[in-house]
């Protein structure tokens, strides 16, 4: 018979002497149960060490196994340190490298410029006919005789610099660019095409009009 229905029949009803005597001997062997059983793992105390000294050789495992984690722990954090300084030096000298490629491309802009307008100076006043280099503008051309840039024009019997278009040669009395015609006999230069010659009075020859003057045709 159960505890707890001996139990009740004490309290319902006046137990008789074996009845009481049960309850007697079932509290007691429950008592005995219960100091037999493990306050921490709730199994008995002869199972309790061997269950006490499993527990404690999970714990040194456990432990060791804490330890080796600290100890990679500490080896990432240094690791982590070391990647941070590196990559801090990194940073400083591709910084430093950025300005030391900024430096050398405006020292070679500035080096490429300073050649480009020295080129640019000595090729700008080159000789069209012989491409010899002209110092002086307006000046003649020391190799062919050119003028520089066409200004103006060179007499083609002495060579000499025309500065007026249109006008006589000082050294030989030649017209510039064959504008007009030299009079053959006082060798003035006809102003008006077809005109008679204001010193002389005879027609240009090169017309093949007929003389205002006279009327007769303009002979060789």
């Amino acid at each position: 018979m159960s505890h707890v229905l001996l139990q009740w029949l004490c309290l319902r009803w006046k137990c008789p002497k074996w009845a009481l005597i049960a309850l007697r001997r079932e509290r007691g062997a429950l008592r005995r149960e219960r100091g037999a059983l493990c306050k921490e793992h709730g199994a008995l105390r002869r199972e309790c060490g061997a269950l006490r000294r499993e527990c404690g050789a999970q714990c040194r495992e456990c432990g060791a196994l804490c330890r080796e984690c600290g100890a990679l722990c500490r080896e990432r954090e240094a690791l982590r340190r070391d990647c941070g300084a590196l990559r801090r030096e990194c940073e400083a000298l591709h910084r430093e490298c950025v300005v030391l490629c900024m430096e050398c491309e405006a020292r070679r802009k500035e080096s490429l410029h300073r050649e480009f307008g020295a080129l640019q100076r000595e090729f700008a006043a080159l000789c069209r006919e012989c491409g010899a280099l002209h110092r002086e503008f307006g000046a003649l051309c020391r190799e062919c005789g050119a003028l520089h840039r066409e200004f103006g024009a060179l007499c083609r019997e002495c060579g000499a610099l025309h500065r007026d278009f249109g006008a006589l040669c000082r050294e030989c009395g030649a017209l510039h660019r064959d504008f007009g015609a030299l009079c053959r006999e006082c060798g003035a230069l006809c102003r008006e095409f077809g005109a008679l010659c204001r010193e002389c009075g005879a027609l240009c020859r090169e017309c093949g009009a007929l003389c205002r003057e006279c009327g007769a045709l303009c002979r060789e």
